[in-house]
Order: C-alpha cells, then structure tokens, then sequence
C-alpha cells in the first residue's frame, strides 16, 4: 500500500469517488471536516460453512484480532495457541488460567456437566507475583492439579463424544506444554 491506503466508496450521487489518506505526507485539511475513519476488518469463510479446514480470508489490517471460533476445535485451538498464525503454545501458567473459559457457560460449544465445577481456577496473580525456582515449582503443584482433575480414569463415565474430546485435548496441550516448560 505505499504511503497511503485507499479505500472507495459511494458519493450521494451514486458516483464512484476514491479517498486516499497519506499519512505524515499531507496534513489532514481542517475546513473539510474529520478525516474518515478506516474501514473495519472483515472476514470471509470460503467455501461451505460445514467446511473445517477452511480458514477467514482477511484484508489487510494494521491490528487484526482473533475471529471467534465457530466450532469445539477452534476454541480449544485459540486456547492454547497465540495469535496470529496459533502456531506457538500459550505458556504453561496461561493455559492453567484460562481453562474454566473452555467449560459451559463460557464455551457454548460442548455440553454442560456437573463435573465441570470440581475445577479449582487459578489465579493469574499467583503466577505473576513468583520467578525462577519458586514459579516453576508453584506451576508444578498447578499441573498436578490440573492432571489429577483431567486424568482420564477420575473423569465421569456419562460424558459426551464432545466433553471426552474437551478433556483430552486439555489434557496433552497441557502435557506437551508441562514438557516444554517444566524439563
């Protein structure tokens, strides 16, 4: 995009006008009124909406947020993976804090169950106020909570296809990053 961005739009006439806003080049002109301001982001979904490998096509955006996730797998996705791009795993003591945001009433997208509220939440000020050796063995009594919680033989036999899903998915986002944290 060079200096500027443009974006086109309709006058009243139904004619096509461009607007070109080139920053730090031009000062704005203050007898035409504020300048416009920039069009949001927006987002497509290709193909059927059944479709799960598709991802959102974007435009390009200075400041892109995450979409919200439309299915279990991609809330489980941007729980434990940073944006953009849920390549890299959220670190240790951030995945123990936002699990109770996967269980119902927050996630709508797996069922309700009573065994959800046996969860102990963390407290993201615990974490922060520790280092070194005393982080790392506080994450440690965390995880052992976590796992014990999560182990699939403490885990109720009435669950779901999808609550079985949930739990062991929590469960090796949560071993692989106990590995790369905790080795």
């Amino acid at each position: 995009y060079g200096r500027g961005a443009s974006s086109f739009g309709r006058s009243s006439g139904g004619r096509q006008r461009a607007t070109v806003r080139v920053s730090n080049v031009m000062p704005h002109n203050p007898n035409r009124g504020p300048p416009p301001p920039p069009p949001p982001p927006t987002y497509q979904r290709s193909g059927s909406a059944a479709s799960s490998s598709s991802e959102p096509s974007r435009r390009p955006s200075k400041t892109q947020t995450p979409t919200p996730p439309t299915n279990l797998k991609e809330a489980l996705q941007q729980w434990s993976h940073q944006f953009p791009g849920y390549k890299a795993l959220h670190p240790l003591q951030v995945l123990l804090v936002k699990v109770p945001t996967l269980f119902p009433p927050t996630n709508t997208m797996v069922e309700n169950h009573e065994y959800y509220f046996k969860w102990k939440e963390f407290s993201e000020d615990a974490f922060s106020d520790s280092s070194g050796d005393e982080l790392k063995e506080l994450l440690k009594r965390a995880n052992r909570k976590a796992k014990f919680f999560l182990h699939p033989d403490k885990l109720p036999n009435d669950l779901t296809e999808n609550q079985k899903f949930l739990f062991k998915t929590i469960w090796d986002v949560i071993s692989e990053s106990e590995a790369a944290t905790l080795s």
